[in-house]
């Protein structure tokens, strides 16, 4: 009752690949796997921190059942572990033993050709090429297994290949050999021209500016009016008329909080473009502004981009961005187009204090992981606030875990988050992808950055 303790059921017939039936141990395993970060260094991810300091215990606690038990109350915690949750998918579930040995000893087998539970089985893998499944018949989610449906794919395999080229992805889409690609506007002509079409994943991913380190006294962020000048100093009608289509892109929201999400009303929006009321918030602060001999100098503002692959133009947006600031604040704003993982390393390694980070991340259904991480774990190398007043108010909405209104508790909680300023959210992207003439339907989810629900992909015969 009080949203500390849940408890997981595994259904009647799961089984991997293998065959072999999903016990509770291996539940345990998996759970333990993800959150502790042990010997496994690929899972020491900030994320996987953040969740792994608000647990207290993991237990088997029945026949084919765990329970988790968690520090404070945590409504996010049954949307981490579903399909529903935008990142990686923080629930895996993982043989605890492969080929008779414990997983630890065969691990390097299971990265060749992973085994799990799913609707697709794995069948090859070609490390930063492709992917190969096939349907797995015993798939649980069915009627003989107790379920309401039959939700085994309607098609036999799945071939999953990584083009980074975008011609290259519209070539063979055109040619037969390829269904569903990542496009872009540029294309439309090429895909309509072979009886394709245009189809827009909407609210994929959100772009944000981070300001890094705010909390500190001696960060020039720290005084709210600069992260408030820097706010209204963006043009961002400029950014999407420049850049995008309305179709492929849209503002509204506040970062990862969009339409489709929980807790989203019409009343969080960015602010808007308003260049005097930017200028007199930096000089309020103290520094020089345009039309001003008072002040002291504001002094250099880097921006940390990198280009995304699931947005286009990100560096030049960031170039929109310190245009904005140069011309209307005469700030100093640069633009560092680097690798991402590199960003990040640094980000997480405190390097990147009192700098800007151009954020592109999957926008959510559910953004509680992301304020947990974000706004309430001081501990967390990507934090963005140290605030105990905003803690404490994030920490009240997670005690809510009734689906029903949890709506409600989010929505109370995003308007205070947005006011800080701390992210300065530039909008988000609806992605395009072009859809062969076999694919007869296609409804991707909102707010779903990835290609999941596969089966509600409807092929001609």
């Amino acid at each position: 009752p009080d949203g500390t303790v849940w408890s997981f059921k595994l259904r009647k017939g799961a089984r991997f690949h293998n065959g072999e039936l999903v016990t509770a141990e291996d539940l345990l395993f998996s759970l333990t796997r993800s959150v502790d970060l042990g010997d496994v260094p690929e899972a020491a991810t900030p994320t996987n921190k953040v969740e792994g300091r608000q647990i207290s215990k993991t237990e088997i606690t029945g026949l084919d059942e765990i329970t988790i038990t968690f520090k404070t109350p945590y409504a996010g915690a049954l949307v981490w572990r579903s399909d529903g949750h935008a990142g990686n998918l923080r629930m895996n579930i993982l043989p605890a033993k492969l080929l008779g040995e414990p997983y630890d000893k065969t691990e390097a087998a299971y990265e060749k050709l992973p085994i799990g539970a799913g609707p697709m089985k794995m069948t090859s893998r070609s490390p930063g090429q492709s992917m190969s499944f096939e349907r797995f018949e015993d798939y649980y989610y069915q009627p003989k297994y107790g379920a309401p449906e039959d939700r085994r794919a309607r098609f036999k395999f799945l071939d999953l290949h990584l083009v980074p080229e975008l011609s290259t992805r519209v070539a063979a889409l055109r040619a037969g050999q390829a269904d569903l690609v990542e496009s872009a506007e540029a294309v439309r002509g090429q895909v309509e021209g072979a009886g394709g079409r245009m189809i827009y994943a909407k609210e994929a991913s959100y772009v944000s500016l981070m300001l890094l380190g705010c909390w500190r006294p001696e960060v020039r962020c720290f005084d709210k009016r600069v992260r408030q000048a820097l706010d209204y100093a963006i043009d961002r009608e400029v950014i999407l008329k420049t850049l995008y289509t309305p179709e492929s892109y849209a503002m509204a929201g506040w970062t990862f909080v969009t339409p489709g999400g929980i807790g989203y009303t019409p009343a969080i929006k960015p602010v808007p473009f308003d260049p005097q009321k930017a200028r007199d918030l930096l000089a309020a602060a103290g520094y020089k502004v345009p039309g001003a001999a008072a002040g002291k100098e504001f002094g250099t503002i880097v921006i940390n981009a990198w280009n995304a692959g699931d947005v286009a133009f990100i560096p030049d947006m960031a170039q929109l961005v310190a245009e904005s600031w140069r011309k209307e604040l005469g700030i100093d704003a640069k633009v560092q187009v680097t690798d991402r993982t590199l960003i990040t390393q640094r980000w997480i390694a405190q390097q990147l204090v009192d700098h800007i980070r151009l954020e592109v991340n999957e926008a959510r259904w559910d953004g509680t992981t992301i304020v947990q991480s974000r706004y309430n774990d001081f501990k967390n190398a990507q934090r963005v606030s140290e605030d105990p007043e905003l803690a404490r108010i994030i920490q009240e909405a997670f005690k809510v875990v009734d689906p029903d209104k949890r709506h409600d508790a989010m929505a109370k909680v995003y308007p205070v988050l947005q006011a800080e300023h701390h992210a300065l959210p530039l909008g988000h992207t609806n992605l395009p992808w072009a859809a062969s003439k076999r694919v007869l339907e296609w409804q991707p989810l909102s707010a779903a950055a990835f290609f999941n629900a596969h089966w509600t992909v409807r092929l001609a015969q």
